[in-house]
């Protein structure tokens, strides 16, 4: 796709705004299906913050962003990606310090990930946090819960917590259900000893 846009500059701060006729996302990755995104994307120097905002669209699939960096930190104030039917908002913070510390919070509601790339049909309703870092090694902690959801035409349901890090796994304790499957894991993966 192409682009165009124009910049401001004034004594208080500055604005760039930047428009696309569509971006090529399976040039990103080959998994992702053949989208072409267009809107806006501004950023802007106001008062003590830089501010990020994009509206996003491709027929019924759309994207927004709102974020702000200020003091060494990156707040995404929000994030949202619609599509037919469904949702994933999400709204988090990154810190720019020596170990970059960051979480985010994201709820989903009726979100089907085979719209974007190939993989059975889903609907997934729950939410994901996660924290962590990403210096010197970078390690995460993600809990999630989903319910009332569905995979591949059988109900989906499920909780947990797991931290990762560099060739290790940490499983606190996690469950799944798929239908009449079940499953529960806890223990260590990775290091020598893990089980």
């Amino acid at each position: 796709g192409s682009a165009s846009g124009w910049a401001e500059v004034g004594a208080d701060g500055y604005a760039v705004e930047l428009a696309t006729d569509g971006l090529r996302l399976e040039e990103l990755h080959g998994a992702l299906r053949p989208l072409k995104p267009a809107g806006t994307v501004r950023i802007a120097r106001e008062a003590d913050a830089q501010r990020v905002d994009a509206r996003l669209k491709a027929g019924d699939y759309a994207l927004e962003l709102s974020a702000r960096l200020r003091e060494a930190r990156i707040d995404v104030d929000a994030a949202t990606l619609r599509m037919p039917g469904g949702e994933v908002a999400a709204t988090g913070e990154v810190l720019l310090n020596e170990t970059q510390a960051f979480k985010f919070d994201a709820r989903l509601k009726e979100f089907d990930p085979g719209r974007f790339v190939e993989m059975p049909a889903a609907r997934l309703n729950g939410t994901v946090r996660a924290s962590g870092a990403l210096r010197p090694d970078w390690r995460a902690e993600i809990a999630y819960r989903i319910a009332r959801s569905s995979f591949a035409g059988a109900a989906l349901s499920g909780e947990g917590t797991l931290v990762a890090a560099p060739q290790r796994i940490v499983v606190r304790v996690a469950s799944l259900t798929v239908g009449a499957n079940r499953l529960r894991a806890e223990g260590r993966l990775g290091a020598s000893g893990d089980r």
